[in-house]
């Protein structure tokens, strides 16, 4: 399944899920964002699951990893949590770096290619927009998307290079957290744990 863009939906922790969802413009009330995380964290676990995991590819754009969400504390979780997913055998992730400029999933945003192991399913494009979400399943649809998908990868790090970008901001963000004055009075003040209480 790959996957591009500026989220880690397949790949986000719970905390961060509930930031995200709790930060768009969507006005969810929190049943529906419990239901969100839910979800995600459903999807995820058949990532990792003993039997027949699914397989992931997604390419991230570097942002996505260094913007804030939900606190500064919730972002170092959530980088910590990518890079200890990323080792599984069947997640493969590479990160699109700054330097390499407009690439091709600014042109539509963020989406996913569905595969499933029957020779003649061509699979599906998953886009999510501000007011839901839409499956493109005709063939000239798919095909765009998975030339996007090819050309973003062909753009990004190799995927030991991505984890080793990974691990690095994941450290950086530890350190920011441990050092920045601003960041740990906002911890100490309660300002980061909104998002969290129901």
């Amino acid at each position: 399944m790959p996957e591009v863009g500026s989220s880690i939906h397949a790949l986000q922790t719970a905390a961060y899920t509930d930031a995200v969802a709790r930060r768009g413009t969507a006005e969810r009330a929190d049943g529906e964002v419990e239901r969100l995380v839910d979800l995600r964290q459903a999807r995820q676990a058949a990532l990792s699951r003993e039997s027949t995991p699914l397989r992931l590819w997604t390419v991230l754009n570097e942002a996505v990893l260094r913007r804030v969400v939900g606190s500064p504390a919730i972002t170092g979780d959530q980088l910590l949590h990518l890079a200890e997913m990323i080792r599984h055998p069947k997640i493969t992730v590479q990160v699109l770096p700054y330097e390499h400029g407009a690439h091709p999933g600014m042109a539509a945003g963020p989406f996913q290619i569905l595969g499933f192991p029957w020779p003649a399913d061509p699979g599906v494009a998953y886009v999510e927009h501000r007011a839901g979400a839409c499956y493109l399943e005709r063939d000239h649809e798919i095909e765009a998307h998975t030339v996007a998908f090819e050309h973003l990868v062909a753009l990004a790090l190799s995927p030991e290079s991505s984890v080793a970008v990974v691990r690095e901001i994941a450290k950086e963000s530890s350190e920011r957290e441990r050092t920045d004055p601003f960041v740990r009075g906002v911890e100490r003040s309660g300002v980061a744990e909104v998002h969290l209480q129901r």
